[in-house]
């Protein structure tokens, strides 16, 4: 069994033993974390850029809400939500981006696959994530 000692996703190279930052790009009305500032287009790239500036080495942006409490939204709405940021940021950083989803639907959809990372996340105590690489 052979180890992964590095990973180069859109000419980032990333070596296991250092700490990378991932800046996190909530895209709801209701997030827990920014209390829905980045809901649009445009504010999300304003807002990647500067998490970029900052030194995130990675871009995650989520479309469903995750907090306590939160209604699950359709699969429309969130590929809606992620794919119109996902078009607008995509040329304009020169970072990763990942998305993070509840469904495998949305991970596996076409345009979602601009991105080089799609983090499923589950709805279980405790918080689950898989991580696939494209």
């Amino acid at each position: 069994m052979s180890t992964l000692a590095s990973w180069t996703l859109r000419d980032a190279h990333f070596e296991w033993g250092r700490t990378y930052l991932m800046g996190v790009l909530n895209v709801t009305p209701d997030s827990f974390s920014d209390g829905g500032e980045f809901n649009t287009p445009a504010a999300a790239l304003a807002q990647a850029q500067q998490l970029v500036a900052a030194g995130a080495d990675i871009i995650d942006l989520g479309g469903q809400s995750t907090r306590p409490g939160s209604v699950e939204i359709s699969l429309e709405e969130e590929l809606e939500r992620v794919l119109s940021v996902l078009q607008i940021i995509r040329p304009e950083i020169l970072v990763p981006i990942s998305v993070d989803t509840t469904r495998a639907a949305s991970g596996k959809d076409n345009a979602v696959k601009r991105a080089q990372i799609s983090l499923m996340i589950f709805r279980l105590q405790p918080l689950t994530l898989i991580c696939y690489l494209q």
